[in-house]
């Protein structure tokens, strides 16, 4: 049976990826479908940790509060070797927003952005599987498993988000490239009679193994983590509750303790693999079916829900305002490099955490524990956990325009980082830049270091922003006179955050403008109001212009 209507956006997968892709092609009113094969949402928890960085791209999409309020905010952490303290970390020497990780089961992260794909319209059609998929002429043509009825659909762009075993990958000959480790892990949600604090987790470190403990919301409810060796998995192969107690008792030397009621307890192995390509065609890779590591640092999910934050604007600018060529050629450009670092990262954090050797164990309980200690180590590490350091400097996307080389060198803005949170001020008020993110639209913020601009100047920026208004919203910045009166956003720099943060030399305009994601696309420094017009060209080049008024 053949679907009437051709759609624009095929998903497959409605985990947090899919999701989050789903729900901002709804913004863009982008026609897609988002299918499911399980039929029922998940109840599992498995991946609990959200870092900074994504907690940032849930208040974009407006939903910030939805997490804060169900999730568990977790401060710092503990870390024990022999059941004794060896270094306490501290996540809140970060200062940032959200100084902390959020813990909360994976099956309430896909529970609120489904309610949310839900609020803005949108749902997800269960019971729906994937089979096979066919180019044409005009795009691809899907076979899908519809509740036991076979059908095809029609469509521009087909999304694996099926996780790590996905078939379109397979489909598209993508190489999966990488390993499995041999070890196994084992996980477990279960409830502790300890008086531990739930503001911190803790990990042990017993010879050349672990077991870590953390929080939830949920009163005494806690999460276990260990790796075992692969000959205890073929004499245990589905473990039960008294081997994690046994397991907790020898790993933490705590025999006080007792673990009852688990809620869920699962074992895994997991791979490190990395996909040869995000991209082939109108096909693309996202989450897990890009790349798999392993679960040490907390990074999977949220490299998942940056993937799907990062395409979707571009897929919807593709779709609606027909992107150059180098529009999606960017998602595999911009990604593929931050998963390969994950991937590197957590494999030496896990080589480093089950060391094959004395050698390694007695540098990790003695070196690196102790090292771990000082702040500003601690801050450079947390730093890169929370996904905050990452860039798109390298990216076609990210331009610099300077007039002058010392200029470029004086200031710190660079198109391609994440734009800072910077405090500013509207009518006597705090305004933070966050505030004025909209996930369909660009942001052009034009800095001048005097009060007052000229009326030509302020014409040709009324005029950029009436031109391009669907996708462009802009706003002025001055450090505390207000400009003649105009319908653009006027925010000042009263207390030089701004002009400190990217260290604006004297005297000189600047004009930064920001992606639908956060991010920096374009610098320039001294203003040249026409830089701005020609990059939404050459990314837009068949963009219709609205007439100005």
């Amino acid at each position: 049976m053949k679907e009437s209507s051709p759609i624009e956006v095929l998903i497959v997968g409605a985990g947090p990826t899919g999701l989050t892709l789903a729900c901002e092609l709804q913004k863009h009113n982008i026609n897609y479908r988002l299918i499911e094969k399980r039929p029922q949402a998940s109840i599992i928890s498995r991946a609990t940790n959200i870092q900074p960085r994504t907690l940032e791209i849930f208040k974009f999409m407006g939903i910030e509060e939805r997490f804060l309020e169900m999730g568990h905010q977790l401060a710092a952490g503990n870390i024990y070797v022999k059941n004794k303290l060896k270094s306490h970390i501290n996540i809140g020497l970060l200062d940032l927003k959200y100084p902390f990780v959020l813990v909360i089961p994976q099956s309430q992260t896909e529970a609120i952005l489904t309610q949310y794909l839900t609020d803005l319209g949108g749902k997800i059609d269960r019971d729906c599987a994937f089979l096979s998929y066919q180019e044409t002429k005009r795009g691809l043509t899907c076979t899908i498993n519809d509740r036991g009825t076979i059908k095809t659909i029609d469509c521009q762009y087909l999304i694996s988000c099926e996780g790590g075993n996905s078939s379109i990958r397979t489909q598209a000959g993508i190489d999966f490239k990488g390993f499995d480790y041999k070890e196994g892990y084992l996980l477990a949600d279960v409830f502790l009679d300890w008086e531990r604090t739930t503001k911190q987790s803790y990990t042990f470190f017993h010879e050349k193994d672990i077991f870590i403990v953390m929080p939830f919301k949920q009163k005494n409810l806690w999460r276990l983590f260990a790796n075992i060796d692969p000959t205890l998995l073929q004499e245990n192969p589905q473990p039960d509750l008294a081997f994690f107690q046994e397991l907790f008792r020898l790993r933490t030397g705590d025999t006080k303790t007792t673990i009852t009621n688990p809620q869920w307890i699962s074992v895994f192995h997991i791979g490190k693999r990395l996909a040869q390509q995000y991209r082939k065609g109108r096909v693309f890779l996202a989450g897990d079916a890009a790349h798999i590591h392993n679960p040490l640092g907390g990074q999977g999910i949220n490299t998942g829900i940056q993937d799907a934050f990062n395409l979707a604007w571009k897929l919807a600018y593709q779709l609606k305002y027909k992107g150059g060529k180098k529009l999606l050629n960017t998602y595999e450009i911009e990604r593929k490099p931050i998963a390969a670092n994950v991937l590197e990262s957590t494999h030496l954090r896990k080589e480093i955490t089950f060391p094959k050797n004395t050698a390694i164990q007695l540098f990790r309980n003695h070196c690196i524990l102790n090292v771990i200690r000082f702040k500003p180590l601690q801050k450079y590490v947390l730093k890169n956990s929370s996904q905050l350091k990452i860039h798109y400097r390298k990216s076609s996307l990210s331009q610099n325009y300077f007039a002058h080389q010392w200029t470029k060198w004086q200031t710190t803005i660079r198109a391609g980082n994440r734009l800072p949170n910077i405090t500013l001020q509207q009518a006597e008020k705090p305004f933070k830049l966050f505030s004025l993110i909209n996930t369909t639209h660009f942001l052009a913020f034009f800095y001048f270091p005097y009060g007052e601009i000229d009326t030509v100047s302020l014409n040709q920026i009324t005029t950029l922003q009436t031109q391009y208004q669907s996708i462009l919203h802009c706003c002025l910045i001055s450090p505390d006179k207000v400009f003649h009166p105009t319908k653009i956003t006027h925010l000042q720099d009263k207390d030089k955050q701004l002009a400190q943060t990217f260290q604006i030399p004297k005297n000189k305009s600047l004009l930064f403008l920001v992606r639908p994601d956060a991010y920096i696309a374009l610098v320039n420094c001294p203003i040249e109001l026409n830089m701005l017009d020609k990059y939404l060209q050459d990314l837009l080049p068949h963009f219709t212009r609205s007439i100005s008024p």
